[in-house]
């Protein structure tokens, strides 16, 4: 989450693009009712849903998404607020970004500038080209080969 309230509503935008392009009035309408910060967990189901029915995904069950805001949206929304690129431009030790290129929910274009201007220790960026948000789901043997390397490479570094 680099800056999720602007992800967010980067992914609203595309999202009524594509309502709009494909003429789908049931998602112009719902589309519209969602206000960035999320308010209710019918905003963020309808976030959510058509966030994984235009990125060609199986969308969660909206009595599981209200389930999780009445739980967790006021931290979500806390957390969302931060930007990385004011509140951490510098980091001082190892970060690894594992990104999903086709990633709407935590946005891969903000993902890519905050990496690009962060000053680390070390950084490293590893793209997953058939992902979106759930990498782990997707690739899962991509992303273990990677984290198995890289506790190698630590491991013969920093004896």
């Amino acid at each position: 989450m680099v800056n999720q309230l602007e992800s967010e509503s980067f992914s609203l935008a595309w999202m009524k693009e594509k309502a709009f392009q494909d003429k789908n009035q049931v998602a112009i309408d719902e589309l519209q009712k969602i206000k960035i910060p999320f308010q209710d967990g019918e905003q963020i189901y309808y976030h959510r849903n058509w966030l994984a029915h235009f990125s060609g995904n199986k969308p969660l069950s909206k009595t599981y998404v209200q389930s999780w805001a009445a739980l967790w949206l006021t931290l979500f929304n806390e957390a969302a607020a931060i930007n990385l690129n004011s509140a951490a431009p510098e980091i001082r030790c190892q970060v690894y970004f594992f990104v999903g290129s086709h990633d709407y929910q935590t946005h891969f274009k903000l993902t890519e500038e905050y990496f690009k201007m962060l000053k680390a220790e070390k950084k490293e960026l590893f793209w997953f080209t058939n992902s979106g948000h759930n990498l782990n789901l997707t690739e899962p043997k991509k992303l273990q080969e990677i984290i198995i390397q890289l506790h190698k490479n630590n491991l013969t570094e920093y004896p």
